[in-house]
């Protein structure tokens, strides 16, 4: 009896194992085939790119090639105080930038900006000079570097930085 029970025994355990040793193997060629089609996929789907030497760029203007001196960048100091920044258009007393109120701060600077530049008979592609304190904070570097990006205004001098106390 005890002969007959083991061998039952045995042979559940054999079928068992047999059935899972069948599922557990993977199928290389099914998996190869989606393989395959997610290659196609992705090739037949992705947008190509332009090399970069197809890139459109600049030349010189007419200007620097008639011989003329080049122009003076129109020089835009950036100072911190303790809540803002201070900005400072060529000999122009500064305009304070308030961290409460940036965006009408910033309007004023840019209207400040604007004539500025239409009294020096200047433009927007004029270069700008900016330079600024080590101690400004770099959210009221770029937003101020925003401001002149959004306005068209994209020939931008960064200086390096310089201490509060140093002088040009």
């Amino acid at each position: 009896m005890k002969n007959i029970n083991y061998s039952k025994k045995t042979a559940i355990i054999k079928a068992i194992s047999q059935k899972y040793d069948r599922c557990s193997t993977l199928q290389m060629a099914a998996m190869i085939d989606i393989i395959f089609l997610l290659l196609i996929f992705f090739l037949v789907a992705a947008k190509w790119c332009n090399p970069e030497y197809q890139l459109p760029f600049d030349l010189p203007g007419f200007a620097s090639a008639a011989g003329l001196p080049p122009l003076e960048p129109m020089p835009v100091t950036l100072e911190p105080c303790d809540d803002g920044f201070w900005v400072q258009i060529a000999a122009a007393p500064p305009i304070k930038v308030s961290d409460q109120n940036p965006a009408h701060d910033l309007a004023l600077v840019l209207e400040k900006i604007q004539q500025t530049l239409i009294s020096q008979k200047r433009n927007a592609s004029d270069p700008i000079e900016l330079s600024c304190s080590k101690k400004l904070k770099y959210k009221h570097l770029a937003r101020f570097y925003n401001l002149l990006y959004g306005s068209q205004i994209t020939n931008i001098i960064l200086l390096p930085s310089r201490s509060a106390g140093e002088q040009k």
